[in-house]
């Protein structure tokens, strides 16, 4: 408990001489002592940093009953305690008045001195603990809201941020936290109430812990290059250790020392918090490298070149998955002089996804390359998948285009319709149908002119396909930049770009025929 020498104590009563004794015992006893004498001068003498407030039941201008229901319904002074006193409302009615009314305590008098302090000294013990436990339910509330919001993160400097901002809403202090993991430059976040956050690059830190207890300013702000520190005295710091070592620093102000117990055991915690979150995006990260190793190495190393004719392609792993995907897409000569382009998407994120990519790209390929239409290929893909993966479905389109170019056929199977840019136009291309993996078949293959200068544009749904819009408004605004913008191989770039974060993978493949 806080010492009564720094505790403030308001004493209401009109009677002064009543006054002098209340606030005479007090003093005596250490505590700050404010007086009023009647219920307005209380009001205006309300703050929260009150430890306590001796309220007389009868005052001059209002009742102390009113008194205590205007300190009671203040949010600022709401859990100041109350201990009313009187010489005149002694009846049980009266004691039972001023309780129902918010008061904690309810003395007649005449008082004895040592009952009076007893019952101050309790009621102020029994506020500074409810004060104590709903402080530290509400920062325990926002440090469950913090470990969400950090590990959700799904970059370095997202989380160090993160981290930040979620100390500073739990301490009030500021806050640094500097992280690092391997293969990934260290950034550092400086954080402060009501002064934004600043997320730096730390090129040269992340070496090694830095100690955990305390450090002068000068050392915490080396942390965060190009950020001024606010606070000038000692920070408390704590080091983040992963799995696999140190991970990062978390250090909080603690301007004249004035950090509690209750401050240190929170800093720890919230260190191990930090320390989980790091080594799982670490963990992420090394998965999602690995993911996209293999998913590229299922991919055609180079598209075939082709007089009159120019393709480009481009594929984008999902932010959200650290598993490779099923997204594909190929280009290779037919054995007529013409040329094959396919894409399609596998369910799911998974090793068994990307294996059943390769296995129907390789088998689309040579069902191709034997002499089978698009439509029988595409049927052919569907009975493999029904034979060899029941549980999976995947969507694939596939387009031949004849030795003179003008002309192409299209066979969907339940993948999202090419869009073909022709006179100034954009419209789907090719017919649909069913997709693989389901009883029935798949679509007829259709006939399309392409006239010279036309160019289609490929794609998988990751690059239409959000949660907030629906899947035709995505086709549609591909479709818009596809008409602004016209073909080109830049045309990709910006499509990845204008998609930005994504949860799905995302391929996309254009066919320009030149005029």
């Amino acid at each position: 408990m806080t010492g009564p020498a720094q505790l403030p104590v308001l004493v209401v009563d009109d009677t002064e001489s009543n006054r002098y004794i209340l606030s005479t015992w007090l003093r005596r006893a250490g505590y700050d002592v404010r007086e009023a004498a009647t219920g307005a001068e209380a009001l205006r003498q309300l703050a929260d940093d009150l430890a306590l407030v001796v309220l007389d039941v009868h005052l001059p201008d209002v009742s102390g009953f009113e008194v205590c229901e205007a300190i009671k319904t203040d949010p600022r002074t709401a859990s100041v305690p109350v201990l009313h006193v009187s010489a005149t409302a002694i009846q049980a009615r009266d004691r039972a008045t001023g309780l129902d009314n918010g008061a904690d305590a309810y003395l007649v008098e005449p008082l004895e001195a040592g009952e009076f302090l007893a019952s101050v000294g309790a009621l102020i013990r029994w506020s500074e603990a409810r004060r104590r436990a709903e402080g530290l339910v509400e920062r325990l509330t926002t440090l469950s809201a913090a470990t969400l919001t950090v590990n959700s993160s799904a970059t370095l400097a997202g989380l160090v941020q993160a981290a930040a901002e979620g100390a500073v809403a739990m301490t009030g202090r500021e806050t640094v936290v500097a992280a690092w993991f391997e293969a990934h430059e260290p950034h550092a976040a400086h954080a402060r109430v009501g002064a934004g956050t600043v997320v730096a690059a730390t090129a040269g830190h992340g070496t090694g812990p830095v100690g955990t207890g305390r450090l002068p300013a000068a050392e915490v702000a080396a942390l965060v290059p190009g950020s001024a520190l606010h606070s000038s005295g000692e920070w408390l710091v704590a080091d983040v250790v992963g799995r696999s070592g140190p991970l990062g620093v978390l250090a909080v102000a603690d301007e004249g020392g004035a950090a509690s117990q209750d401050d240190a055991l929170l800093l720890a915690h919230y260190a191990r918090v930090l320390a989980v979150a790091l080594d799982n995006l670490s963990l992420f990260h090394r998965e999602h490298t690995l993911a996209l190793t293999l998913q590229r190495s299922l991919l055609p190393a180079r598209l075939p070149q082709r007089a009159g004719l120019e393709l480009a392609a481009r594929y984008s792993a999902s932010d959200q998955h650290a598993e490779v995907g099923g997204d594909f897409y190929d280009a290779f000569p037919l054995p007529d002089g013409g040329l094959a382009v396919a894409i399609g998407d596998v369910q799911g994120h998974s090793m068994t996804a990307a294996a059943v990519m390769g296995e129907l790209r390789y088998s689309l390929r040579a069902y191709a390359l034997d002499g089978h239409g698009p439509q029988a290929v595409l049927e052919r893909l569907n009975q493999l998948l029904l034979d060899n993966e029941p549980d999976l479905t995947a969507t694939a389109c596939l387009m031949y285009l004849a030795p003179s170019l003008d002309r192409v056929l299209v066979a969907n199977a339940g993948h999202p319709a090419p869009l073909l840019h022709a006179g100034g136009t954009v419209r789907p291309f090719g017919g649909g149908g069913t997709m693989l993996g389901l009883p029935g078949g798949v679509a007829v293959a259709v006939e399309e002119v392409l006239p010279e200068g036309a160019a289609v544009l490929l794609f998988t749904d990751g690059l239409v396909e959000r949660r907030e819009r629906d899947i035709d408004e995505g086709i549609h605004h591909v479709a818009g930049l596809l008409a602004a913008r016209g073909a080109g191989e830049d045309l990709l770039d910006h499509l990845l770009l204008d998609v930005g974060r994504h949860e799905d993978d995302v391929a996309v493949l254009l066919v320009t025929r030149q005029g």
